[in-house]
């Protein structure tokens, strides 16, 4: 029974000094996950580097996807409130990097917070997430507007042309009538 003992107690030591757990005089703490992550496979050779360059790689698509829809949220929201540009962008950046920082430290703490702090970060982040499709459906909207601006502007010159041209053709017809007339 002692051999038992002693040999647990230097797991627990050397798991201790590795950072694994936390230990005092009437608790253990585990720090680390205790199960696998997805990309990890057991047993296999080489996954800390393949684990760390898919979290990287996830972590630069994440980011690019958030900045590029904040860029277009942004741009729609100046579009939709014309009359205060720079608020709107001081305002839509702020809002963005709050919401990317509440889901990052609600992804890092969920079993943490209390349950109705939780529940208002995730309503918070969700109304936040409203606004930045609002701003891409103005981004959007304008984009076609000014396409359909531009197509009618070229149309409208095409016609005013055509129309010259035409004023042009009736008088010469009417001059060539008065001249073929009996006098």
């Amino acid at each position: 029974m002692g051999l038992g003992r002693m040999r647990a107690g230097r797991r627990l030591k050397a798991w201790q000094k590795a950072g694994h757990i936390r230990r005092n005089a009437e608790e253990i703490t585990v720090t680390t996950p205790v199960t696998p992550t997805v990309t990890e496979t057991p047993g296999a050779t080489g996954t800390s580097s393949s684990k760390t360059f898919v979290k990287r790689a996830a972590f630069i698509v994440a980011l690019a996807l958030a900045c590029v829809s904040a860029a277009f949220s942004i741009d729609g929201l100046t579009a939709i409130f014309a009359g205060a540009f720079w608020p709107v962008i001081t305002m839509g950046t702020t809002l963005e990097a709050g919401k990317l920082v509440a889901a990052a430290w609600l992804a890092e703490n969920w079993h943490s917070p209390p349950f109705l702090l939780r529940l208002i970060l995730v309503a918070m982040i969700g109304v936040l997430m409203s606004l930045n499709a609002v701003g891409v459906f103005g981004f959007l909207t304008r984009a076609h507007l000014d396409h359909i601006a531009a197509v009618a502007l070229a149309l409208a010159d095409r016609t005013a042309d055509t129309e010259a041209r035409l004023t042009i053709q009736d008088q010469a017809v009417a001059d060539l009538d008065r001249r073929m007339a009996p006098n």
